[in-house]
């Protein structure tokens, strides 16, 4: 392989190399903090910095306007502009203290009776989450409260967060699934022999959006459609939740009642109707709750959409 030149190693330095680690040293400075403290920290930082992002800024107000057309009033839609990009500092900036989160008792649970009941029936149960909160309090939560459920994450694209993350995470390694040729057959396992399966219900992968579809075509080759296959596999219960940030660096697990798909159905009929199903169950959600969803400025809904 021929050596770069200077100019290439100049640009991966200031580019790649020197953002990296500075970031390395933040996160590791952040840890230090008090968890209120690093929270208010990230609040005031989304508030101060990241919502100067021109580009940025304006996909949250568009999709806001397009999504939730009831926030009429200019001073509540401004306030909801705010609590997105405090919350968005709040999640960054609580990544340094997440194994301290883990182990407080700073989430609360609504709904235990879902899990349990589903729990009750004997059947495997495929949960599926979202981006909202500070999700990464989830897995944890429901480790904690006796599930055994494995967990799919993707790799981050930047190779400093993903060494953050993958630190972070080394804890629950255990219950880890990443893509590659043997990730099906360890979903199945995590089934079959541990009961329970954790997954992300709103994905964006490589600049598209493929769920919720807030009223567009649907899309069959995420996860939602990995849910209903695997579930009529494994005769499995769909279970959905979601974290929502109370106040501060406080959270609630909302649990839902399971969701039972109709295994009756045949091939695509069975997938579209199923992905369906799940869609209209995690789009109200994500909609009421577009403050604390992670996607909200990565892309832009079509006017047309409707939730």
């Amino acid at each position: 392989m021929a050596e770069r030149s200077f100019k290439e190693r100049w640009r991966h330095f200031t580019k790649v190399a020197l953002p990296g680690n500075m970031l390395l040293l933040s996160h590791h400075t952040m840890g230090l903090l008090p968890i209120d403290w690093a929270s208010a920290l990230g609040a005031w930082l989304g508030l101060r910095f990241a919502a100067r992002n021109k580009v940025r800024d304006a996909r949250v107000r568009h999709n806001l306007r397009v999504l939730r057309p009831d926030i009429a009033d200019r001073d509540e839609f401004e306030a909801t502009v705010r609590r997105f990009w405090s919350n968005a500092g709040r999640g960054m900036a609580e990544f340094p203290v997440l194994r301290r989160l883990w182990r407080s008792n700073r989430m609360s649970v609504v709904g235990m009776e879902h899990l349990e009941g589903a729990r009750a029936t004997g059947r495997p149960r495929i949960g599926i989450f979202l981006h909202l909160g500070n999700w990464e309090l989830v897995g944890p939560k429901l480790l904690s409260l006796g599930e055994t459920s494995s967990q799919i994450v993707q790799p981050l694209a930047n190779p400093y967060r993903n060494r953050i993350a993958e630190s972070i995470r080394s804890v629950f390694e255990g219950q880890l699934i990443r893509p590659g040729p043997k990730a099906g057959h360890e979903m199945m396992q995590a089934l079959k022999k541990h009961g329970a399966l954790s997954l992300a219900a709103d994905e964006y992968i490589a600049g598209e959006l493929l769920a919720p579809s807030f009223g567009g075509p649907l899309r069959l080759d995420g996860n939602l459609g990995r849910a209903a296959r695997l579930a009529k596999l494994t005769n499995a219960l769909i279970c959905p939740f979601y974290c929502r940030r109370l106040d501060g660096a406080t959270f609630a697990l909302n649990c839902l009642p399971p969701v039972e798909l109709d295994f009756s159905l045949k091939g695509d009929d069975y997938l579209e109707q199923s992905v369906r199903r799940l869609d209209d169950v995690i789009t109200p959600i994500v909609v009421a709750n577009l403050d604390q969803w992670l996607m909200l400025d990565n892309f832009k809904v079509p006017a047309v959409s409707r939730a």
